[in-house]
């Protein structure tokens, strides 16, 4: 795993703990911010934190943030989770099994490596809007939309409190 943080004079520092098999990362410090005025960074840039994984790397990625764009790119998983608040969750290019995710006052949308994909796709927003660029038979109850592309077999379940969710292929 690569790990690089771009920041910013007197901006955040990264902690990384590892511990077996799990790798936790935090940025912590830096930017304070009142209005437009940022005391302790520099106006228009944001510290940018990323983490590259081996090639062959197909297990489990559990990703929890704030603030900020949690971009996943070109992922072959077995099982990916995350949870954002004030935050937009951007992915492409994935093949994953099982995909969870919640986003508090942000929008998800995720792009797949398959024109029909073989899920079961559960959608929860409780303000906010749902576009699904699929054919993909379903039910909607109040806020809540779930349906089945082929068997079924892949797990795609997303929560938004306020924000949309956008799937495509």
């Amino acid at each position: 795993m690569k790990v690089e943080l771009e920041t910013y004079e007197r901006g955040p520092e990264l902690f990384m703990d590892k511990n077996g098999n799990h790798v936790d990362l935090v940025v912590e410090g830096g930017l304070f911010q009142l209005g437009w005025i940022k005391v302790g960074g520099v106006i228009g840039k944001s510290p940018r934190l990323t983490v590259k994984l081996p090639k062959n790397y197909s297990q489990n990625l559990k990703l929890d943030g704030s603030s900020g764009i949690l971009k996943l790119r070109n992922l072959t998983l077995n099982d990916v989770h995350f949870s954002t608040t004030s935050g937009h969750v951007d992915g492409s290019g994935l093949t994953v099994r099982r995909i969870g995710g919640n986003s508090t006052s942000g929008n998800i949308r995720l792009k797949l490596n398959d024109q029909s994909p073989d899920l079961t796709l559960e959608t929860t927003t409780a303000s906010g809007g749902r576009d699904i660029d699929f054919a993909i038979k379903g039910s909607e109850r109040g806020n809540r939309f779930s349906g089945r592309i082929g068997k079924g077999t892949n797990q795609v379940r997303l929560k938004t409190s306020s924000g949309n969710i956008a799937i495509a292929p």
